[in-house]
This record gives structure tokens, sequence and C-alpha cells, in this order.
């Protein structure tokens, strides 16, 4: 982590301590530190649709709604890179949601990037909302494979820049991959 970055996290860890504590305007501090980060979460999401969003192309739109889906629960975020992680989560929803709207209204399914992908891995692409519970249960039981799952197939990494993000090998990478494809075909199997 570079140290502007980890600058920022530390403060917005401080800011975040005194939004449970009540402060209200300590939140609105967090959101302005944190909107270069959740604008390269939006970016990477909003590339992988293939289809129009009702989010503009920059991502904006869908941090306002992710704005409006977190912060009943800011009092829950501990820490900055926790709330990377909700608002991830909370993105990934989000679109899921948008793209079912949007195949209710196409008879013909067209797969998104990050579709294909899943399905070169052998993974059942129609099924978005197993593959990402399985992603959740991944990420409670094996944070690294989860993470490795996320950096490649949602934040579209290569498994060189996945494996140097994580500050591992890139077979180490490799390895994690494998097994985070494995364990959540394992729990799409099981729904």
């Amino acid at each position: 982590m570079d140290e502007n970055r980890k600058e920022v996290f530390g403060e917005v860890d401080h800011l975040l301590a005194q939004a449970r504590n009540g402060d209200a305007q300590a939140m609105d501090r967090v959101w302005s530190l944190m909107q270069p980060h959740l604008k390269q979460i939006a970016r990477a999401l909003m590339r992988r649709e293939r289809h129009r969003t009702n989010f503009g192309t920059t991502g904006s739109g869908l941090i306002s709604e992710l704005w409006l889906r977190l912060v009943p629960n800011c009092n829950e975020v501990a820490s900055a890179e926790h709330l990377l992680a909700l608002a991830r989560r909370a993105m990934r929803r989000i679109l899921i949601d948008n793209a079912r709207v949007h195949r209710a209204n196409k008879r013909d399914h067209i797969r998104t990037p990050f579709e294909e992908a899943l399905h070169k891995a052998g993974m059942d692409d129609r099924n978005l909302e197993a593959i990402f519970d399985g992603l959740d249960a991944l990420e409670k039981e094996f944070p690294q494979p989860a993470q490795a799952f996320e950096l490649y197939f949602i934040d579209r990494a290569t498994q060189l820049e996945g494996a140097e993000i994580m500050g591992i090998d890139r077979h180490a990478f490799q390895r994690m991959l494998t097994m985070a494809i494995a364990y959540i075909r394992e729990k799409c199997a099981d729904d």
C-alpha cells in the first residue's frame, strides 16, 4: 500500500470511529476521502457491463446508489478496508439487480465479459446470485482465495497483477484462484 493511501486510510479509520460516536460530519468527510477509491471500483465494475445501466459511464450514479444503501449501516463499518469490501459487495449486488431488470426486458441473453470469463472457467454464469453467494461464503472461510477471485474475475486483473497486489507469487495466486473456483462451483452445485 503506498504512503498516500496509508495516510488517507488512517484518517478514514479515525473518522469512522468518530462517526460511530455520533459525529455526522465525520461520515461526510469519509465519503469525500473515499470517493477516488470508490470510483475506481465502480469504473472497474462498470467496464464489465455490456448493456446500458442507469448509473452512467463514470460510475458516479453507482456510487450514489451505494451511498443510499450503505449510509444506514455506517455504524457497522470498522475501517477503510472494510468500507471498500462492503462497497465492492454492494456495488455487485446493485449491478446484479440492474442486470435482472435488463434481462427481464430482453428476450435474448448476451453475456457480459464477466459472465464470459465465468463460463470459460466452467462456471454456470446464468446464476450470478449463487456465484456471489458462494463468493461471500468463501470470503468468510478463506479470505485470500476470495480476494484472488475478485481481483481476477471482478477487477479484471491479470494473474501477475493479482499476485503483485496480494504480495504473493503468480503460482500461489493461481492455486488460490483454482481453489476459489472449485469452492464456488461446489457451493453453486449445492443450491
